[in-house]
């Protein structure tokens, strides 16, 4: 084992290292100095030529740590960051921008947390990125996200970068590790928040005064934590909408226009309502007979219409709305 490339005997032993403090969340640890590389651990290379350094030698990426395969033989590296203490958190996000340097081979690389400053104390994996071989992240850096749920309490844990490879490889790139905090101690799973939200069906919809039409809202993710949805309608005149997406249009009105809003998480969709007294009349043919015929307002014939509801009469060669 050895602190950037100067080994110790405590270290070779399996030593932890002393460090004076821990930092503290939220942690931001940019990786882009030789200052920081020194505070971090490294370890003997396990194949010839391999190891972890600082490098700003790249002028299209900036400065960074890399970690490079130089022989042809697996590649197994780690490099622990300084101690973090997480207080009373147990529930925590983990970010970090990556790149790899190869599509050439398989290239992969954990994030871990341990108790103590030893490969041997890494036992509890909070992220994984693969790249199997014929694949490349791209050109430059982009983040990678994850979060975790630790079976016990916070306190302070080092941070511990694992990076393998089966074959001779390039290597790979890293910058700008965070960690937040996302919960203290409540052993509750992490907050999921909402990115969008749409409503099922048309985008606009005509119904006659009376009428009711229920709309159903879609929350995305799925596995949001508050999908809660919030209905309002624009003027309650024309058509009402309570807690469950039921637009109700106003029975006392001719025509009119009122558009409906589903609301979550900051997010929001919105159909149009067109309330029209000559909806439902259209395609009802009309015969020279006395006797009443009924039909609701889609044009589908009911044998005993409903009092209080609006419906379509045909009598008497003319047809006609009523509400009975």
């Amino acid at each position: 084992m050895r602190k950037n490339l100067l080994i110790s005997a405590a270290l070779l032993a399996g030593a932890a290292m002393t460090v004076s403090a821990a930092d503290t969340l939220p942690f931001d640890f940019e990786m882009n100095s030789q200052d920081q590389f020194d505070k971090c651990t490294t370890f003997e290379p396990k194949a010839h030529g391999s190891q972890w350094y600082f490098t700003n030698l790249y002028t299209d990426l900036g400065p960074l740590f890399a970690v490079g395969f130089n022989a042809d033989e697996p590649m197994d590296e780690w490099i622990i960051l300084p101690a973090v203490d997480f207080g009373n958190t147990n529930r925590i996000e983990v970010s970090v921008e990556a790149r790899s340097q190869s599509a050439a081979a398989p290239e992969s690389f954990e994030v871990c947390l341990g108790r103590e400053n030893t490969i041997e104390a890494m036992d509890v994996k909070v992220m994984a990125e693969d790249w199997p071989a014929g694949t490349f992240s791209g050109d430059d850096l982009s983040f990678r996200v994850s979060t975790a749920e630790l079976d016990t309490e916070g306190g302070v844990w080092y941070v511990g970068i694992r990076c393998t490879s089966p074959v001779y490889q390039w290597g790979l790139f890293f910058r700008n590790l965070k960690i937040r905090s996302l919960g203290e101690g409540t052993g509750e799973p992490p907050v999921v928040p909402v990115d969008g939200i749409s409503i099922e069906g048309e985008a606009e919809y005509t119904v006659a005064p009376g009428a009711t039409i229920t709309l159903t809202a879609v929350v995305t993710p799925a596995d949001a934590t508050d999908k809660t949805v919030a209905w309002t309608s624009s003027d309650e005149s024309v058509a009402t909408v309570d807690g469950n997406g039921v637009v109700t249009a106003a029975s006392g009105i001719e025509n009119g226009k009122a558009t409906v809003t589903a609301t979550c998480g900051g997010f929001s969709a919105s159909v149009k309502v067109t309330v029209d007294k000559n909806v439902g009349i259209k395609g009802i043919e009309t015969e020279s007979s006395d006797s009443a015929e009924y039909y609701d307002l889609q044009g589908m014939r009911l044998s005993a219409p409903e009092k209080g509801r609006p419906v379509i009469v045909r009598q008497g060669g003319r047809t006609f709305k009523a509400i009975l």
